[in-house]
């Protein structure tokens, strides 16, 4: 009798452990399958300039600054498909694209190059995360990626001036100039051999406007901050 219920027991047993076995397998196998991905769609990308000018700021007119709008790069990554890159793209149109989900947008100029002094303005992101809404056009808001530097002369006096130097490189009067180098510097020499000199901290998006005096006391140029 004792070894009928211990045969008995033993069965029961290899059926319990058999059956844990069993249903691990089921759960692995039911964890293990991956989830359909979501099917690839086109949606429309849409690009926002800020260059509103804020006037208690003393702000640069429009006409003044001069904004590359095309020729841009836009990356599109995507956690299901390869990442896709469109180039010379216009930022004043509306871009196709195709995603599956959520995407990171980056987007350069080719032309732009740091630490240097352009003489045009250049827009810019980098892995913007950009939650899709199909039945509309997805805004992407682009900054500026330099700050900037305008010199004048009060009174309009530029025969005074004989050179001026931004970053070392040579500068006109009048004309506002572009960098993303952390530090501004000017130096202005005029024809009775006075020289003048500013520096200031740049902040990307913003800039200065040195105004060389007509009556200076000391060898600094005189300035204003400046935003877009």
């Amino acid at each position: 009798m004792k070894k009928t219920i211990k045969k008995y027991t033993t069965l029961v047993l290899s059926i319990i452990v058999l059956s844990s076995f069993s249903a691990c397998e089921d759960d692995l196998m039911f964890e293990e399958l991956p989830e359909d991905p979501e099917a690839p769609r086109m949606v429309s990308l849409g690009f926002s300039l800020s260059l509103e000018l804020h006037n208690k700021l003393q702000s640069l007119k429009a006409e003044l600054h001069t904004y590359v709008k095309d020729g841009y790069t836009v990356v599109i990554a995507d956690d299901n498909i390869p990442d896709k890159q469109y180039v010379d793209v216009n930022l004043e149109e509306i871009l196709i694209v195709e995603v599956t989900g959520d995407i990171l947008v980056t987007i350069f100029h080719p032309s732009f190059k740091n630490n240097t002094l352009e003489a045009v303005a250049y827009f810019g992101i980098e892995e913007l995360t950009v939650h899709i809404v199909e039945e509309t056009v997805n805004a992407i808001d682009l900054k500026l990626v330099q700050g900037f530097v305008l010199v004048k002369v009060e009174n309009g006096l530029n025969k005074r001036v004989k050179s001026v130097k931004i970053l070392g490189q040579s500068a006109e009067l009048d004309v506002v100039y572009y960098t993303n180098a952390p530090i501004i510097f000017v130096n202005v020499k005029t024809k009775n051999k006075g020289s003048f000199r500013g520096l200031s901290e740049n902040v990307l998006g913003e800039g200065v406007q040195y105004n060389v005096p007509t009556a200076a006391k000391t060898n600094d140029l005189l300035y204003s901050k400046l935003v877009l």
